[in-house]
């Protein structure tokens, strides 16, 4: 999205509107709404981040698009005054394209789901994950992050991390808490580190990525590969800017893909999911 500011509501509503498929006359009305809340969840994600690098967000939009500061049919360009929408000039119409987003601290419009069961089912059943595949996904959920969209994964005990992750089992329990009691960065980096094996697998390539990428959402996407994949498929610029990982509607929705990615609908076992999703936790 362009560089539009807060006191451009119509132009940010009009690029979403371009991204939901529906007129765009710059109005945030009930057809956007609709189409907003039937649309996947990254592409939720998406909108809100951008509305959010402007200084904006959803409900503001809806506020201030029916009445808002723009030039007046027929006044010229530079006469402004407050009018009401169906009075004004239509703004040229915005192609919508990949969005560059920057980190914005959560917020109470982006913990919606945090935490919260029924919020994560609706997300799930919009995204058309329903029956036994939802109850799987909220299964795992609450093993990995206990439903909480934005949790990021934390330092286990030394006793877990040398029977679960690859890189600890050679070490001992001493070595492991040395580790340990270095920090975070420094653990993550010693799990998935671009030097080790698992890092490797993951994708991870450079230096700092087994911390900043290491296990976010409600199923803890892990890694540069997943994390690059859903990159390409949101637009989302999660792997320039890791900390977006740390919001909850980008979380929830990096879940979600990976999750239709990896499983899908199938109505499969807990054990045959948990043996595509995280092998490890499977066993713990």
């Amino acid at each position: 999205m362009a560089s539009y500011s807060a006191d451009q509501p119509w132009l940010s509503t009009q690029w979403a509107q371009g991204l939901l498929g529906v007129t765009q006359d710059g109005i945030w009305g009930p057809s956007t709404d609709e189409a907003f809340n039937r649309a996947p969840v990254a592409i939720r994600a998406r909108i809100e981040s951008a509305l959010s690098e402007a200084s904006l967000s959803v409900y503001s939009v809806k506020r201030v698009t029916t009445t808002v500061t723009r030039p007046v049919v027929g006044a010229g360009l530079n006469v402004r005054k407050a009018a009401p929408m169906s009075q004004l000039v239509q703004p040229v119409p915005v192609k919508a394209r990949n969005v560059a987003v920057r980190a914005a601290p959560i917020t109470a419009r982006t913990m919606n789901y945090q935490a919260d069961e029924a919020m994560i089912r609706r997300s799930l059943t919009e995204a058309g994950i329903t029956g036994i595949s939802q109850e799987n996904f909220i299964f795992q959920a609450k093993k990995e992050s206990s439903l909480v969209a934005n949790a990021r994964e934390r330092m286990p005990s030394a006793g877990f991390a040398k029977g679960q992750m690859r890189s600890f089992i050679p070490m001992s329990l001493a070595e492991i808490e040395a580790i340990r009691r270095q920090g975070e960065r420094v653990f993550f980096e010693a799990a998935y580190g671009h030097l080790t094996s698992k890092g490797r697998e993951l994708g991870n390539i450079m230096p700092g990525d087994g911390y900043l990428m290491r296990g976010a959402g409600a199923i803890q996407v892990t890694g540069r590969a997943n994390w690059a994949a859903f990159e390409r498929f949101s637009g989302i610029r999660v792997t320039a800017d890791p900390s977006l990982a740390n919001r909850a509607n980008i979380a929830m929705a990096m879940s979600i893909w990976f999750w239709q990615k990896r499983v899908g609908g199938a109505a499969i076992s807990v054990a045959a999911m948990q043996r595509i999703v995280n092998p490890g936790l499977a066993r713990a």
